[in-house]
C-alpha cells in the first residue's frame, strides 16, 4: 500500500499581498512564498496572479488541506472601512472558490489566534496591540 503524505496549504489572503505556505504533515515548510498584488488594478487581476501561483503548487503538491485566515468581520476604531471589509470579503471568496477548484478540498478559515494556536505558538502580549489581538 502506498502512503500519500497529507500537504497543508494556508493562505493568508489580503488585497495588496496574499501569502501561502505549504507544510507536510510533520511541520516541516516545504515552501512559503508572498504574491505581490498591489500594483494590479482590480480584483480580477489579483485573483488571476494568485491563480497562477496556486496552479504552480498544484503542478508539485498534493494538497489534502486548505486553511485560509478569516477575513475581517467587524468595525475597528481606526481600522479598516466598511468599503476594505467588503473588497476583502470579496478578495477572499474568489481565492476560496479558486483553491477549491484546484485542489477539490473544502478550505477551512481560522483566525489569527486559532492559527497560533495549533502552531503551537506564544505571542508575548506585551508586544500585542488591539490590531493584532
Amino acid at each position: 500500500m502506498v502512503t500519500v503524505m497529507s500537504i497543508i496549504l494556508g493562505l493568508d489572503v489580503s488585497t495588496s499581498i496574499t501569502a501561502i505556505c505549504l507544510m507536510d504533515e510533520s511541520g516541516k515548510i516545504l515552501e512559503s512564498e508572498a504574491y505581490r498584488l498591489e500594483k494590479e488594478e482590480d480584483v480580477f487581476k489579483k485573483a488571476s496572479v494568485v491563480e497562477a501561483g496556486l496552479k504552480n503548487i498544484k503542478s508539485k503538491y498534493n494538497v489534502t488541506n486548505v486553511f485560509i485566515e478569516s477575513p475581517v468581520m467587524v468595525f475597528q476604531s481606526g481600522a479598516s472601512s466598511a468599503f476594505t471589509i467588503a473588497k476583502l470579503q470579496c478578495f477572499n471568496g474568489m481565492v476560496s472558490l479558486l483553491a477549491y477548484q484546484l485542489f477539490n478540498v473544502v478550505p477551512k478559515y481560522l483566525t489569527p489566534a486559532e492559527a497560533r494556536k495549533c502552531c503551537n505558538i506564544k505571542m508575548d502580549k506585551s508586544l500585542i496591540t488591539k490590531n493584532y489581538k
